[in-house]
């Protein structure tokens, strides 16, 4: 048995391994002419939904900006809850207790 792998012999070309021609695929015959516009029948679904989506964010923009500026009401408050928590747990470390409960 042979060790060595030969692939079969192609029309054109001979069976050794060295002197063996590569075919290049066939060109593409695509001509302006040929080229069809994409249509949105033929778009991906997600691409249509997502085009769909901008389009009513842009027609609804003041709700989009009342909703962002609540968002950010939102992130600010517990930005402060987490400095006031950590403020607390500090006094609490050089303290050894919480104030406010005490009786």
């Amino acid at each position: 048995m042979s060790d060595s792998f030969s692939a079969p012999a192609t029309p054109g070309s001979t069976s050794s391994n060295k002197s063996r021609t590569s075919r290049s695929p066939a060109p593409c015959n695509l001509t302006p002419s040929t080229r069809s516009s994409p249509s949105i029948v033929s778009q991906n679904p997600v691409q249509t939904g997502s085009v769909s989506w901008i389009d009513i964010l842009y027609k609804k923009r003041l709700t989009i900006f009342i909703i962002h500026f609540f968002m950010l009401v939102v992130v600010i408050l517990k930005a402060f809850n987490l400095l006031c928590e950590a403020e607390d747990k500090s006094y609490i470390k050089r303290t050894g207790f919480a104030h406010g409960l005490e009786s």
